[in-house]
């Protein structure tokens, strides 16, 4: 599917409008633009986190965070649905506490009934298991026309526990990719979707242009491959989109500890971008931005 640009259906209907820059203008008095308000949702679909580090406790994190450098007279606030309530300690899962898919994915309904609730983008996260890809693919057809959705393909915990076995994955593939979503795999992740070798796609960065190409194939949007996996003195994020020459963005890697939640951070301040209008690249530039801005101040 080629990449296009969504209405924001907040800002359709505002005295403001979103350049294609993302940026807002406004033919409005000053006095009115201090006082007028562009109140953006972004929906939130995935795992809580028993530790609040990763899933949709870093996500809320990574909006809040975010909020502060909107333009002014524009509000975001995240709209979350869980998909499971784990227990996690470390980098240990201990219990994984998967919904129904049915619960979770009548709670999207009603949102996305209300229009006063009408996202402005939406991020997926955790999807442990069959049925939930089955409700994700549901609903990404439905969102997918109104607003970019984000789809972060998690398929396992940090220390190793999988959420996703082979047949879920070629689920994924066939049936949830083609609904459209922008996927943000890491290398490990592009590497089980694209059953590539991940030394490979971890040691050098061509093979991941093959990787993000088959991945678009399959259906994608576009792919966000982030590179925090690989072994280059420099991280390198490529960004891939039908019918554009990929992009490689690249940032300093920061010696340390890893952080925990970075891949649901890194995919959830691109939805943030997107929410606002911003083209994909300059979402996706400001996501690995954000990213590397964390990575600084752990250390």
């Amino acid at each position: 599917m080629p990449w296009r640009s969504w209405p924001n259906p907040t800002q359709a209907n505002s005295p403001h409008r979103a350049s294609p820059s993302g940026v807002l203008s406004s033919e409005m008095a000053p006095a009115a633009r201090e006082t007028a308000r562009v109140p953006l949702r972004l929906l939130l679909i995935g795992g809580e986190d028993s530790s609040g580090r990763a899933g949709l406790g870093a996500d809320r994190e990574t909006v809040a965070l975010l909020s502060r450098d909107l333009p002014p007279g524009m509000t975001l606030s995240a709209l979350t649905v869980p998909t499971a309530h784990t227990v996690q300690s470390g980098m240990e899962l201990h219990e994984l506490g998967a919904r129904k898919a049915e619960e979770w994915g009548a709670e999207v309904r009603h949102i996305l009934a209300d229009p006063q609730k009408s996202p402005a983008a939406a991020k997926f996260g955790l999807l442990p298991g069959r049925a939930h890809l089955e409700m994700a693919a549901e609903i990404i057809r439905e969102l997918a026309p109104r607003c970019p959705v984000v789809l972060d393909p998690v398929a396992g915990t940090s220390g190793g526990s999988p959420f996703l076995s082979r047949s879920d994955l070629s689920f994924l593939l066939e049936h949830v990719l083609p609904a459209g979503p922008i996927l943000t795999p890491n290398i490990p992740e592009a590497a089980l979707l694209t059953t590539s070798d991940p030394r490979q796609l971890a040691s050098d960065p061509a093979p991941r242009l093959d990787a993000a190409a088959s991945l678009l194939r399959a259906g994608a949007a576009a792919v966000l491959l982030k590179g925090g996996h690989g072994i280059e003195d420099q991280i390198q994020d490529l960004l891939a989109q039908p019918g554009s020459e990929p992009s490689w963005i690249r940032h300093p890697r920061i010696p340390g500890p890893g952080l925990r939640g970075s891949g649901c951070r890194h995919a959830s301040a691109l939805a943030v971008g997107l929410a606002q209008g911003q083209s994909l690249i300059q979402a996706a530039r400001g996501a690995s931005a954000h990213l590397a801005g964390l990575m600084g101040r752990r250390t």
